[in-house]
């Protein structure tokens, strides 16, 4: 059994419940989880990844694993246990979380009110853990930020759990399902949000260039319109491996002078104007120069 609600009361406005589930989304970070919340998390991700492990043999997650093999899928996330393998985010996700909870072992979610049917709410764990594992993986994040984005999406989902009239269940709805989606869905969220903390336009070019990667086409013109924050990941693209493979020698050239107006566009700019995302921009577009872009584009 692993329950961590309670912890906290940032979601007990039943007058504004969807902005207080956004503002606790936004607004929340490992630090605010209590010790004894965390340590739970821990225990409950180790017994997640061990149902996950047991799942993986049952003919069920069998069959969603075929499924995504036979995908031909880029790699880049793992699919655990048994014929592990890699596939694209979202179908290792798919596959872990069906085996998560193919045996039913997963953990509960126990009631504290008398109306619920067998006094249980949800197998809150297998959905964001299968998320943040996935994405998470995808992305190269910390084992903190995992961690951080697996505890808040078990949050939600476990306080949606709670809050749902019992009639739910007994309509046939499995909330291990419809609620664990919204667990799912904000440790996604929340990956991201460790991943490019307010900065939007860095997660916007992140993910057209990994929709690139899969062999859609890459929108070098909308790429050019985002804001200064987008620098950084723009010019570490400009300089990779990847980017020849993506982007014309047109296009790559297109974008550095783009970066580089956008700067002179802002003009100057005394001490009192300085931020974070401004300094990151100078210094990427000044590694395109380093790296000899520039040159490359006379």
């Amino acid at each position: 059994r692993c329950s961590l609600t309670g912890t906290h009361t940032a979601m007990t406005n039943d007058t504004r419940a969807t902005a207080a589930v956004i503002e606790f989304v936004t607004q929340w970070n490992l630090d605010r989880f209590s010790p004894e919340a965390v340590s739970l998390a821990k225990q409950c991700i180790v017994d997640g990844l061990g149902v996950i492990l047991a799942g993986s043999t049952a003919h069920g997650t069998a069959i969603v694993r075929e499924y995504a093999q036979a995908g031909g899928e880029v790699a880049e996330s793992t699919v655990l246990g048994a014929g592990g393998f890699s596939c694209r985010a979202a179908s290792a996700a798919l596959v872990n979380g069906t085996a998560g909870h193919a045996l039913d072992f997963d953990d509960t979610q126990l009631s504290s009110s008398p109306d619920r049917i067998f006094g249980l709410l949800t197998h809150p764990t297998i959905p964001p853990l299968a998320a943040s594992l996935a994405l998470g993986e995808r992305l190269g994040v910390s084992g903190r930020q995992l961690l951080e984005a697996y505890l808040i999406g078990f949050e939600v989902e476990c306080k949606m759990a709670e809050a749902i009239d019992p009639s739910h269940y007994r309509n046939g709805f499995h909330s291990s399902g419809t609620f664990g989606t919204f667990g799912a869905m904000v440790s996604a969220f929340a990956v991201l949000g460790a991943l490019n903390f307010v900065n939007p336009d860095a997660m916007v070019v992140r993910v057209n260039l990994a929709r690139a990667e899969s062999g859609q086409e890459l929108d070098v013109a909308y790429l050019a319109t985002l804001s200064a924050d987008a620098a950084p990941a723009l010019a570490s693209f400009l300089t990779s491996d990847a980017a020849p493979s993506l982007l014309s020698d047109t296009d790559a050239c297109f974008l550095r002078e783009e970066l580089h107006r956008l700067l002179e566009d802002e003009g100057p700019r005394d001490w009192r104007s300085w931020n974070v995302g401004r300094e990151r921009a100078v210094r990427a577009v000044a590694s395109l120069e380093l790296a000899g872009a520039a040159d490359s584009c006379e």
